[in-house]
């Protein structure tokens, strides 16, 4: 299950975004629309783009589940 929320911040927070100066805000009762796209990978598509967010994130192996 997941929860969607809206927020005024990316995972920079809050801070940083109002430091500068494009903090998002929605004003009270105000409505947003927004779309979200969920891509699947697989296989060798997915092998690369561990390899790649590990490259980004500077760390060790990134682990995953399968179900």
């Amino acid at each position: 299950m997941v929860g969607l929320e809206p927020a005024n911040s990316s995972v920079y927070g809050r801070a940083y975004h109002e430091e500068k100066g494009d903090l998002h805000r929605i004003r009270p009762f105000a409505r947003e629309k927004n779309r979200l796209v969920i891509t699947v990978l697989e296989g060798e598509e997915l092998a690369r783009t561990e390899k790649e967010a590990e490259k980004l994130a500077g760390k060790g192996e990134i682990r995953h589940e399968k179900k």
